[in-house]
């Protein structure tokens, strides 16, 4: 197969359509970047959003979560027509700056709920989020926040010292 494709050019029209005729991937992977992308447009058609777990493997036996990590871990040598295409679809080239900013959306849905950002430690949110755990690790990581982190918190009224 691979002696074809590297011949490709210098192969008689003939075995060429025959092989075309057959199916012939000439650039397989293409095809599975292809394939990838596909699988993410429908997860995020049914989910929503593209942050898909890297253990996510679809009905079909795709392994979407780690073609999505691969995704990020190429992000500067991914050609960008291809990152065009991911970012269109909401990708998230930072992950650990995604997670942050939905523990944030949950935080200000506290606030909008209960009037305060006073998070009791051991908070759990209906969907399972540890609210009150994220809390106190923002406290304790304080000097490691970046300000715009700093300035998104205070304007939720987050309570830095708790006595």
């Amino acid at each position: 197969m691979t002696t074809q494709r590297q011949r490709r050019q210098k192969l008689p029209p003939d075995k060429l359509s025959r092989l075309e005729a057959l199916g012939f991937e000439w650039d397989p992977h293409q095809t599975f970047w292809e394939e990838g992308y596909r699988h993410l447009a429908e997860y995020v058609k049914s989910h929503g959003h593209c942050r898909v777990p890297s253990s996510h493997v679809d009905e079909d036996g795709f392994r979407l979560g780690q073609w999505t990590v691969v995704q990020r871990t190429k992000n500067h040598s991914l050609p960008a027509d291809r990152r065009s295409r991911l970012s269109a679809l909401g990708f998230e080239w930072d992950q650990k700056a995604a997670k942050w900013n939905d523990a944030l959306e949950q935080l200000s849905s506290f606030v909008d709920e209960c009037g305060h950002a006073q998070v009791p430690a051991a908070y759990v949110t209906t969907s399972g989020f540890r609210l009150g755990t994220w809390v106190s690790k923002q406290r304790e990581k304080v000097n490691r926040l970046s300000l715009e982190q700093r300035e998104r918190l205070n304007s939720l009224g987050f309570v830095w010292r708790i006595r």
